[in-house]
Parts: structure tokens; C-alpha cells; sequence
């Protein structure tokens, strides 16, 4: 698993990431408002009706979380790409995709994201504007990190949904077409997330390539697939609009690191959920100790 750095404060997080400040900056103006940064949300925040907080999730990742007409809206702050930019970053990208061939096949995440930071700086170099000559390219000191940030979520992360993977408050992900994005996060519920695939036709071409990388390709013929993503999630995938009438869908159960315990599962769960699990750990508990009971000793071994 690839571990990234985590701004824990206000300052230091808007120092080391640009694009944050620029995104708090417009936010001020705009709303009027300064969202409170949060190093770990927690469910103190659960009942909040005036929330607005952003937190991190691992540089240059952050999430704000706010109120839009009553609703709460999840919405991921990262180094986007103008227009220009993603087409220059794909030229890019073809002269890393020639070069890898020389590396061996990566064994892991780790790996492949090594190799493409390796080949990354061996055919770029700073200079006055974002230029590919041949085999290499010059980049514009305030893209470098950026658009390296952008060539490694494409690659090696899942694009548009990473920001969402990185977060380990999400439990799922669910898309219906291009524009309608929710989420079940483990505090705030059901969300809608503010993020777009631009329309279908695109979410079908990204909803083809994730369906390869996990080697269960979807098509017309096999519009439905169900598969297991590296870290173990679950993703389905609805491919054909003959299937799916609003255009591709997508589900994906994100697996846990680490098991939930009984206890947080209980100190997450709605009151009336709450007391049927109380009592059915306690009775199930009952259970064992009474069927531990009736076991027969076993004789220590020498």
C-alpha cells in the first residue's frame, strides 16, 4: 500500500499545497466563509447542521464537506488540469508509456508508481512554457508537481473516484451516469459527491479501462461484471445503456484494512440499529460462553 503524507494542521497543510489555498481563497469569496480544517473527523460532527469543514486524506488530497440548499455536499479539493494542460499531460504520458517498456513488470503499486516517478524526471525539465519535443518535454515550474500528481492518479490510482478511495470514511460509491456521484460515509451517511465524468460517453470509455485493469473487461455482450479491485473492494460495473436506461453504473463496497469491531460499529450506527446490535452481540456472546461450556477439556500438549 502506497503511504502518503498528511497535512495534521491548517498552515502547514495550505503550505505544502498550493491549490488549497487558491481553493480556500475562492471559497471565502464566494460563500463568505472559512471552513474549519479537521485532522480526523469524528462523530462529534455527525449532528452538525451548519457544517463545513474540510479534512485531509493524504497530500495534495483534501475534502470539504458543506451545506448546499439543506443537503451535504462531499466534494474533493486536488490539483486539477485546465483543458490545455490534460491534452499536454497525455503527450506526456505517451513518451512515460514508450520508456516504460523498458522496466520490467511491476509487482506492485509501490513499484509502478516509482518507475513512473523515475521516468517522470528523467524526460522533463523545467522551462518557460509546457512544450514535448521528441522524447522529452519542458513544463512550467507551476505544473511540474501538478501534472505528476495528475499522471500517477490516472495510472496507478483510479482517476476521477481516487480521492474517494483515499478516504477511509467511505464504505461505498455508488454512480448512475456521468454527474449523479453518492457516497456512504461513516459519519455524515448518504452524500452526494461534486464530482463529474463529464458526460456518458466518457464514463463509459473510464468504466471499459477499470473493468480491464481488474481483467474482467465489460462490453455489450457482457454488460455486467462483478470484480475485486486491488485493495480488495468489491466493484460492479453496468456497462450497456440497454441495462442501465441513465447511462453506465458503478458500485464500489470498499474493503477495510482493518475489521470494524462490534464497538464501532455500535458507536457509528443510528440509535434504534444501536440497541438491536447491543443486544444481539450480548446474546450472541451468550451463545458461545454456553457452548464453550459444554466442551470437553483437551489435554495440554507436551
Amino acid at each position: 500500500m502506497v503511504e502518503y503524507v498528511t497535512s495534521d494542521n491548517l498552515q502547514t497543510a495550505v503550505e505544502r499545497n498550493p491549490h488549497l489555498a487558491e481553493y480556500l481563497n475562492n471559497y471565502r469569496i464566494s460563500a463568505q466563509r472559512t471552513p474549519t480544517f479537521v485532522p480526523v473527523p469524528d462523530n462529534s460532527l455527525r449532528d452538525v447542521t451548519a457544517l463545513d469543514i474540510i479534512y485531509p486524506v493524504g497530500d495534495p488530497i483534501f475534502i470539504h464537506v458543506y451545506m448546499d440548499n439543506g443537503a451535504r455536499i462531499y466534494k474533493p479539493i486536488e490539483p486539477d488540469l485546465t483543458i490545455e494542460e490534460q491534452q499536454f499531460m497525455d503527450d506526456v504520458l505517451m513518451i512515460i508509456l514508450n520508456f516504460a517498456a523498458n522496466y520490467p513488470p511491476p509487482e506492485s503499486e509501490e513499484i509502478l508508481e516509482k518507475n513512473l516517478e523515475d521516468i517522470y524526471n528523467r524526460i522533463t525539465s523545467v522551462g518557460s512554457a509546457n512544450k514535448v519535443k521528441g522524447m522529452s518535454a519542458t513544463v512550467r515550474p507551476e505544473l511540474k508537481e501538478k501534472l505528476l500528481y495528475n499522471i500517477k492518479k490516472d495510472v496507478v490510482g483510479l482517476g476521477p473516484l481516487e480521492p474517494l478511495i483515499r478516504d477511509t470514511h467511505i464504505e461505498d460509491i455508488s454512480g448512475i451516469g456521468a454527474n449523479d456521484i453518492f457516497i456512504v460515509h461513516k459519519i455524515f451517511g448518504s452524500i452526494k459527491a461534486r464530482i463529474t465524468f463529464g458526460d456518458n460517453d466518457r464514463l463509459a470509455i473510464y468504466s471499459k479501462r477499470l473493468s480491464e485493469r481488474v481483467g474482467r473487461p465489460v462490453s455489450d455482450k457482457v454488460p455486467i461484471v462483478d470484480a475485486t479491485l486491488p485493495d480488495g473492494s468489491r466493484l460492479s460495473i453496468v456497462y450497456s445503456s440497454d441495462v442501465s436506461a441513465r447511462g453506465p453504473s458503478f458500485t464500489i463496497r470498499k474493503f477495510a484494512d482493518i475489521p470494524i469491531s462490534i464497538v464501532q460499529l455500535v458507536n457509528t450506527t443510528p440509535c434504534l440499529q444501536r440497541r438491536r446490535l447491543t443486544c444481539g452481540w450480548h446474546w450472541n456472546m451468550g451463545r458461545v460462553s454456553s457452548y464453550a461450556g459444554r466442551l470437553p477439556a483437551q489435554k495440554p500438549q507436551s
